[in-house]
């Protein structure tokens, strides 16, 4: 689920027309691709799931302050709090590995890290960052 609304992009992002999320072939079985806020919804996880996709990566830019201003007011973190329910809510869901690719950085200048490998019942089995 990628949108890109008036903007110049669109021309070299084309959509398939069938299939949102295809599954891919790797060495080790089919895995599944998905990227940012598609995090947030469970469709596209079931589409690729439907594929028997297992796991499913997830590469994401994420910084602490990605929220509003004012929510962080309440608690620092509140970004962390989202992306680890997000996480092991979908792991759950769709019965599948989650692999949350973060990027890393500077503590001073917000970046989440939070890279982990989210698993159903029992959460996240490692982490980074």
């Amino acid at each position: 689920m990628v949108y890109f609304i008036d903007n110049t992009e669109r021309t070299h992002v084309k959509g398939s027309q069938h299939a949102l999320h295809v599954a891919f072939d790797t060495p080790l079985g089919k895995v599944g691709m998905l990227i940012c806020w598609d995090v947030a919804f469970p469709e596209a996880f079931r589409d690729l799931i439907s594929q028997v996709s297992k796991p499913i990566v997830v590469p994401f830019l994420w910084k602490l302050t990605d929220c509003a201003p004012h929510r962080l007011v309440h608690n620092r973190y509140v970004e962390k709090v989202f992306l680890d329910a997000a996480l092991i809510s979908r792991a759950c869901e769709n019965t599948c590995a989650v692999v949350f690719c973060n990027a890393g950085g500077p503590a001073e200048e917000d970046f989440a890290g939070l890279s982990q490998v989210t698993v159903p019942f029992l959460g996240c089995i490692g982490r980074t960052g």
